[in-house]
């Protein structure tokens, strides 16, 4: 996105929750009308002239003519990576196999963006119910304690059990609440990193035991199996390989992460020349999208079991990940209020023993 001008690179940002509907579009315009794909662009560009579909295609129409109508070179760095990798492979099958392409790119799309929209919204409820947490925990007691003394000037002595142990907590906040925080933004900054960067043996028990991995693995699953069910149906005279698919997805822009998943596939095509399905058992696939999998290919081949899983994850695999994720979301949003509400009752209980302690002081 380094050559687009800040109205463009806007666009791109705008445009993006909409591309599954553009790839409809497409697919039903050159289908129906047999127009061709510079007149749609031109025709775009005026006719949603200043809207974010407008601005980029007027730059898809330039780059179109600039490149010798290559419509994934067009796209590139305005949709996502993934999805033209499909495309730059598909469109050598001749103009009759972009339409279906586009199709199963606008169903890929509306399942990835499902599935990212439930993954955010569960990471932010997260976050705030650590907000909450660690609120409750920090900033809550020093203010009870302060409250109180101001309130009630005793000595300490006469403070109850509940009070002195709300003091020393103040107190051990005070002196740690600096490297605490220090450590806990440092851990945070970590496992944002992690999600896209950390591989090796500690990545793989990751992917396995740890919820925020596992969730990540799965979205990212989904997206490969719906990728390489494309990739790997015959178009026209085309039919790309199983190493051609895969490596036509190390040449996109993917995560480190998805890269050394995708190597240990290559890795284990190299070494079993792709005959059995046991490439893919390299720890992307939860091993229920991966004996789904297996299951079809020895019946039907590798294509169809492609596109059969994939149909199967989109149908039964993805709304029971979301369902799980809501669960998450409603645990931890509890969790959050369940510190501040019990922080509060450790005031409120503090509070009563303070006015018994005062009437003993006054003694």
């Amino acid at each position: 996105m380094s050559d687009l001008t800040l109205l463009e690179k806007r666009a791109v940002g705008k445009f993006h929750k909409s591309r599954a509907e553009y790839y409809e579009d497409m697919a039903s315009l050159l289908v129906t009308t047999n127009r061709k794909m510079l007149s749609i662009f031109e025709s775009d560009s005026t006719r949603f002239e200043g809207t974010p579909r407008g601005v980029l295609s007027a730059l898809w129409a330039q780059r179109f003519i600039d490149n010798g109508a290559n419509l994934a070179s067009a796209w590139q760095g305005t949709l996502p990576d993934q999805e033209l990798s499909i495309l730059y492979v598909l469109q050598d099958a001749g103009n009759d196999a972009i339409p279906s392409a586009l199709r199963d790119l606008a169903t890929m799309a509306r399942l990835v963006d499902k599935m990212r929209a439930a993954v955010f919204t569960t990471l932010g409820v997260g976050l705030l119910a650590l907000s909450l947490a660690v609120g409750a925990l920090t900033l809550l007691p020093g203010f009870a304690v302060d409250a109180l003394k101001a309130s009630m000037d005793i000595p300490v002595s006469y403070w109850g059990p509940v009070g002195t142990a709300m003091l020393t907590w103040d107190e051990l906040v005070r002196t740690w609440c600096v490297p605490v925080g220090v450590g806990l933004m440092l851990g945070v900054t970590w496992v944002v990193w992690s999600i896209d960067n950390w591989v090796g043996p500690g990545r793989e028990v990751a992917d396995r035991v740890i919820v925020l991995y596992r969730m990540v693995r799965d979205v990212t699953a989904v997206r490969f199996l719906m990728t390489m069910s494309t990739l790997t149906q015959k178009r026209g005279n085309v039919m790309s390989t199983l190493e051609e698919g895969l490596l036509s997805l190390t040449e996109s822009n993917i995560s480190a992460w998805f890269q050394w998943r995708i190597e240990q596939m290559l890795d284990r095509i190299a070494d079993t020349g792709a005959t059995t399905c046991e490439v893919f058992d390299a720890g992307l696939l939860s091993q229920e999208m991966y004996w789904r999998l297996r299951d079809v290919e020895e019946g039907r081949g590798f294509a169809a079991a492609f596109e059969v899983t994939s149909q199967y994850v989109a149908a039964d695999l993805v709304p029971r990940l979301i369902a799980r994720l809501s669960f998450w979301r409603w645990a931890l949003l509890l969790l959050g209020v369940a510190c501040t509400g019990g922080m509060a009752f450790w005031i409120q209980t503090a509070s009563y023993e303070m006015k018994g302690a005062a009437m003993n002081y006054m003694k």
